[in-house]
C-alpha cells in the first residue's frame, strides 16, 4: 500500500485521489459497513411514525368465538356478530342474530363498536320464521361496546348504556382460534 501511495505522490495524482477517497468514506455503502459517525449540528430524516390505535386495530382482526356467538372483525373496520338465539319456531327452527357492526378506532388501542343494523335468520339461512319476536334484551342498532386485548388471544369487551349493562355481569371474553384449540375457559359458557 505503502509503495502505491508514493507512486501516486510522484505522479501529482495524490491530491486527485485525495477527493475520491473523501467521497466515497461518506458513501451510504461504506456508511452501512462502519459504526455511524457523528452528525454535529445535522438532523436525521426520522422514520413517519404509524398511528398506534391503527396498528392496533389489524389485531383485532379475524375471527373470535365465545360460547354461542361467532364474531367477524374485517380490515375495514366492519364486523359481523352471530349469536344462537335458540328456538324461533313451534316447530324447533334453530335461528342466528346477525349484528352488523362499524369500528372506531380509540387512542388507547382499544375500539368502539357500534352496531348499524340486527336480523335474525334461520341456521339453515333462510330468514326468520313469520312472528318470530326476538328477545327484547338482543343488541339493537345503536348500541355501543368497546373491546380490547386481554392478553394475545382474548379481546374483553366493555357494553356502554343501561340497557346493556346486564351484559357486563356476563362472560366478557373472546377467543381467538388458538385460545379455541387451547381449551380456554374463557371461550365456554
Amino acid at each position: 500500500m505503502f509503495n502505491f501511495v508514493c507512486s501516486l505522490w510522484k505522479k501529482r495524482c495524490l491530491l486527485l485521489l485525495l477527493p475520491l477517497v473523501l467521497l466515497c468514506g461518506c458513501s451510504p455503502l461504506w456508511a452501512s459497513q462502519a459504526s455511524p459517525a457523528p452528525t454535529f449540528g445535522a438532523h436525521q430524516a426520522s422514520p413517519v411514525p404509524t398511528s398506534g390505535a391503527q396498528t392496533a386495530f389489524t389485531s383485532y382482526v379475524g375471527k373470535w368465538e365465545v360460547h354461542g356467538s361467532l364474531l367477524s372483525l374485517n380490515a375495514n373496520h366492519t364486523g359481523l356478530e352471530q349469536w344462537n338465539v335458540g328456538p324461533c319456531s313451534d316447530a324447533g327452527q334453530m335461528c342466528n342474530g346477525n349484528a352488523h357492526i362499524t369500528f372506531s378506532e380509540n387512542a388507547d388501542g382499544s375500539i368502539k363498536g357500534t352496531i348499524q343494523s340486527v336480523s335474525y335468520s334461520q341456521w339453515n339461512g333462510d330468514p326468520a320464521p313469520t312472528g318470530f319476536q326476538p328477545n327484547a334484551a338482543d343488541p339493537r342498532a345503536g348500541d355501543t361496546f368497546q373491546f380490547q386485548h386481554s392478553g394475545a388471544h382474548l379481546l374483553y369487551t366493555t357494553w356502554f348504556g343501561a340497557r346493556l349493562s346486564y351484559l357486563n355481569n356476563s362472560n366478557r371474553h373472546w377467543c381467538d382460534s388458538s385460545a379455541l384449540k387451547a381449551g380456554w375457559k374463557q371461550c365456554g359458557a
